[in-house]
């Protein structure tokens, strides 16, 4: 597993979130943004270098746009326990609080046995 937020395992490798109700495919860009956020747990990860990694190339207005509309995104499609953990720090970036002791141990109830 990747990495958790309260009671949602999100497996990046493979694309999936698991969540109480059972398990949802994340869209690339949804990936790729979580991945991101994740690398850095609980830090800021600057609005441009965002932008960069996800619409390099894009305009800024329309790359913002996207942004905000991906966010908002991740946070409907994976519930109220990562929208959450999910932070927007307006004009400066994003933060991602992720469960480090569920992380490091690979250990979940609701993760795939396999």
């Amino acid at each position: 597993m990747s990495f958790y937020c309260s009671k949602v395992g999100v497996d990046l490798a493979n694309h999936v979130a698991w969540l109480p109700d059972g398990p949802i495919g994340l869209r690339p860009q949804e990936a790729r943004l979580l991945r991101l956020l994740s690398s850095a747990p609980g830090r800021l990860i600057p609005t441009p270098q965002i932008l960069s990694t996800l619409y390099g190339g894009v305009p800024d207005e329309s790359a913002k746009i996207r942004l905000k509309a991906l966010v908002a995104d991740i946070r409907r499609r994976l519930g109220p326990l990562v929208a959450s953990r999910l932070r927007a720090a307006r004009g400066l970036g994003l933060i991602l609080y992720v469960d480090q002791a569920d992380a490091e141990s690979g250990t979940h109830p609701i993760a795939p046995v396999r």
